[in-house]
């Protein structure tokens, strides 16, 4: 098993030959607690769409091991704190204990990337500075596409990866897409990356929420 991201799901869902109906009235559910995060936070209601053009994503992956996820977030913690002294993550570390994610979770508490649940929970399509917290959501933490994807691109240039004016070409895609461990270092990283770019760049432009799994 592992984490999944998905996006646009509830348009899925209504329009798959199948619907998923049990899923759908738990999604409603759980779209409906979002907005009442929003309101007392006194930001506005999301309306997430019930039919979407097709999504044509460029990443490879859509799923990954839970573990995977921390070496982005660490690339972010250090664009964050120390770009200079980013490096490749010794051979046998964990990511996710890295002294710069420490800091982010206990000191800063403010990265949207980092500071979310690494297996389930919401990234809502609306900029807000301030991560929402909310019991009553899965993962508790409610993140803003737009911040999301503020960092990651700020991470970009710590892992090779060309963008202009903070837009990713189909070229630089297609090279990153191609990425393997044979292939220098970062690959994990530069693998999530994308796909983490391509679903809150859609997340963005279409008005709907991305979900962990």
């Amino acid at each position: 098993m592992g984490l999944a991201v998905e996006v646009g799901t509830l348009a899925y869902w209504l329009n798959d030959t199948k619907p998923d109906k049990e899923g759908v009235e738990w999604l409603r559910k759980k779209l409906a607690r979002i907005n009442k995060t929003l309101t007392e936070a006194g930001l506005p209601e999301h309306h997430e769409p019930e039919t979407l053009p097709a999504r044509k994503s460029r990443a490879y992956l859509s799923s990954f091991s839970y573990s995977d996820i921390h070496y982005l977030r660490r690339a972010v913690a250090y664009a964050r704190q120390a770009p200079e002294k980013f490096c490749p993550l010794p051979e046998g570390a964990n990511p996710a204990r890295d002294p710069m994610i420490d800091n982010e979770l206990s000191i800063y508490m403010d990265s949207h990337f980092i500071c979310h649940s690494d297996c389930e929970g919401f990234y809502v399509p609306i900029d807000f500075e301030e991560i929402l917290y909310d019991d009553g959501l899965p993962g508790v933490m409610l993140g803003s596409s737009q911040q999301a994807l503020t960092e990651i691109v700020r991470a970009a240039p710590l892992l090779g990866i060309a963008l202009t004016d903070g837009e990713l070409s189909d070229k630089e895609a297609s090279k990153i897409a191609k990425d393997t461990n044979d292939l220098g270092q970062y690959w994990i990283e530069r693998q999530v990356w994308l796909t983490m770019y391509e679903v809150f760049r859609y997340s963005i432009a279409q008005g709907t929420v991305v979900m962990f799994t």
